[in-house]
């Protein structure tokens, strides 16, 4: 059996210094979830707006994914 369902661990809201607005819609609640994954603790990211997420799986810093968000072509 594949669980589809999105499981949250612990939310952190970040600061709008740190992170650009999301680049679907313009919002500016962008959070990091910390959660459990088989292979230990992981961080993805998401606006709360229109729920555009990075979660490569492997991010072991919140740092990473923070720097993933901020990248823009």
């Amino acid at each position: 059996d594949l669980d589809m369902s999105t499981k949250f661990g612990n939310l952190t809201k970040c600061k709008e210094s740190e992170v650009k607005p999301c680049p679907f819609c313009g919002g500016t609640e962008i959070v990091i979830d910390e959660y459990e994954h088989e292979a230990g603790t992981r961080y993805r990211i998401f606006c709360t707006g229109c729920i555009a997420m990075i979660d490569p799986g492997y991010a072991q810093q919140s740092g990473t994914v923070k720097s993933m968000w901020n990248k823009r072509v």
